[in-house]
């Protein structure tokens, strides 16, 4: 989502939440930006863990063993009919996590009402079918500097939509006085990224990208309370952030990388001043 967009809608998001201010005066300072490979790669490797846990539906250690887990068995014989979301083959995540899956492999998940995880191997859906399908698991690296700005290592997305690879997001962007309840980092990231990319390609409408949003959140096991007030703030809030796009990309800004950066302390505001580093047009 992008960050223009959720700095617009703090009003609103606190008058949905209707939290006490006061967790704002215990907020963590704000850690000092890394300054080494070894830092960033720590960060990143935080992340990355994140994400896989997030791919599973939850964000734990029992679901990505109960991912694997399944990949390894024989098929199960049960369709992904009642499944919430169902992960095709992706061969860099795969390989990340020593894994040999057949093209026709694909991994089904469920949580039951008590929060139970139901995981078994099955056949990749149809196109026409309702479940929510996840293409990859992204990396994500993130830029130097104050404005927080990451790229995707890998082509991520759901059901029919791609993000591709080398794509600039900044994830969730939520103020920072709601990092308590909303952390940027939650389980709503994989669809926020997709998000993102929907409101800077602009293929669809605005409209869509965010049904697209709602309905990702839901596959992820988001708690109704958060998907309600995320997609309501950016349908109502988010036209400036969709125009803002629409003009940066008639300026000539670019999304997708051509090239990486080389260093880990080179920030987004200096990448982006140099149109070869794009490609271009997206």
């Amino acid at each position: 989502m992008n960050r223009r967009c959720f700095l617009y809608t703090s009003a609103y998001l606190a008058t949905a939440f209707r939290q006490p201010l006061s967790f704002a005066q215990d907020q963590v300072p704000p850690q000092a930006e890394p300054k080494t490979l070894a830092e960033y790669q720590g960060t990143s490797a935080t992340i990355d863990r994140f994400m896989k846990g997030a791919t599973a539906s939850r964000t734990n250690i029992d679901a990505i063993g109960a991912f694997i887990a399944a990949t390894k068995a024989k098929p199960s014989g049960r369709t992904s009919t009642d499944a919430d979301l169902v992960i095709l083959p992706d061969k860099t995540s795969d390989t990340k996590l020593n894994l040999k899956r057949k093209d026709s492999d694909a991994i089904a998940m469920k949580t039951d009402d008590a929060g139970r995880l139901e995981v078994w191997k099955t056949t990749p859906p149809k196109p026409t079918s309702p479940q929510m399908v996840i293409h990859g698991l992204p990396t994500i690296t993130r830029f130097a500097g104050e404005k927080a700005m990451w790229f995707t290592a890998n082509e991520m997305g759901l059901n029919d939509i791609m993000v591709p690879i080398h794509f600039v997001t900044d994830l969730a962007s939520i103020p920072a006085i709601f990092f308590q309840i909303l952390p940027p980092d939650g389980p709503y990231t994989f669809p926020a990224i997709v998000h993102d990319w929907l409101y800077w390609h602009q293929a669809g409408t605005k409209d869509d990208a965010d049904a697209t949003l709602q309905d990702g959140m839901k596959a992820f096991g988001v708690e109704p309370w958060k998907v309600n007030a995320i997609y309501t703030a950016v349908n109502k809030f988010g036209q400036m952030a969709w125009d803002s796009n629409a003009k940066l990309k008639a300026q000539g800004e670019g999304r997708v990388l051509a090239s990486i950066p080389d260093s880990p302390l080179i920030t987004w505001d200096d990448w982006k001043t140099v149109a070869g580093h794009f490609v271009q047009p997206e």
